[in-house]
């Protein structure tokens, strides 16, 4: 009898391991393309980001970063939200890209369409150019005397 529970206990596990492989490969075969073999996402990064970078002036070493993980009870995906942000942060060496609204100008990456109230709920004065994808540049304005 205990021969018979283990070979089924067994026969079980096996089963579930084989179906969670045959899901995992069926989710991996739909999302596969051949035109995404080839390409540099990497560069098609630092290609969205080129104006971005080009908007900040050249003296400024030190800039921000925003994005949906920053705006309470908004859904975010882990994986491209730190994807994104190590890539921006590659981007933009050798200047140092920090989370926060740690600098005058900083780098918003947006899914979430309410983040515009979110800004002006945490920033008293700014600008803001919009580059699509998400991505945007906020100038936070200086306080004045």
């Amino acid at each position: 009898m205990r021969r018979v529970f283990r070979l089924f206990t067994l026969t079980l596990v096996l089963g579930a391991a084989l179906l969670q492989a045959w899901q995992a490969y069926q989710t991996t075969a739909a999302a596969w393309s051949p035109d995404r073999v080839d390409k540099n996402f990497v560069a098609e990064w630092e290609q969205r980001l080129a104006r971005v970078q080009a908007d900040i002036p050249a003296d400024v070493t030190f800039i921000g970063y925003v994005a949906d993980w920053d705006i309470p009870d908004s859904p975010w995906n882990p994986i491209d939200q730190t994807t994104e942000y190590v890539l921006t942060q590659y981007t933009f060496t050798p200047r140092v890209v920090r989370r926060g609204f740690v600098s005058q100008w900083v780098i918003g990456n947006f899914t979430n369409p309410g983040y515009r109230a979110w800004l002006d709920a945490h920033l008293p004065a700014y600008s803001l150019e919009d580059y699509g994808f998400g991505i945007v540049l906020i100038r936070i304005a200086e306080a004045q005397p």
